[in-house]
């Protein structure tokens, strides 16, 4: 996905009325306020009401659903190489965005819909640089998450814990 792409799907969203928060890897680098790595798709939080508004918008754009995934967790593509992997949430008591109704671990933290960022100069919501460390250090790291981590220590001067 290039900027580009990225920026036509977040001002399709902003037309509809359609809150949506940059999350992944274009989050990290929305928060860096540059590309730092080639995106092979956009990570997009999404409120989980709005996904039959998201659905119809996203098909405009000529991205189609994928077969498998969890409910939560639909992604959507073209034949251009586009793809949008949304993260739909409903947001509970304690302002954490929970995903899969039947783990309610399954769930981003509090404070994850405050961020904001710039994607080749447009400003946009997106998870903020601390919960995106957070995250992204919940799991074992894929090659592109060690890109991610180092982008974000660099510019954040966030440790992992026994480095």
């Amino acid at each position: 996905m290039t900027a580009e792409d990225v920026l036509e799907v977040l001002e399709a969203c902003a037309a509809q009325g359609l809150p949506v928060w940059v999350d992944g890897g274009w989050a990290v680098d929305a928060v860096l306020g540059r590309q730092t790595r080639p995106h092979d798709d956009l990570d997009l939080a999404a409120r989980v009401e709005d996904r039959p508004a998201l659905e119809a918008l996203l098909a405009g754009l000529g991205l189609v659903r994928q077969a498998g995934g969890p409910a939560w967790n639909p992604v959507y593509r073209d034949g251009g190489g586009r793809s949008v992997d949304l993260h739909l949430f409903r947001l509970d008591a304690e302002g954490r965005g929970v995903m899969d109704p039947d783990d309610p671990a399954i769930a981003y933290p509090a404070g994850s819909f405050d961020g904001r960022g710039v994607i080749a100069g447009r400003a946009v919501d997106c998870l903020p640089a601390d919960i995106l460390w957070r995250l992204k250090t919940g799991y074992p790291p894929r090659d592109r998450d060690l890109l991610d981590l180092a982008a974000l220590q660099a510019a954040f001067g966030f440790t992992r814990t026994g480095d």
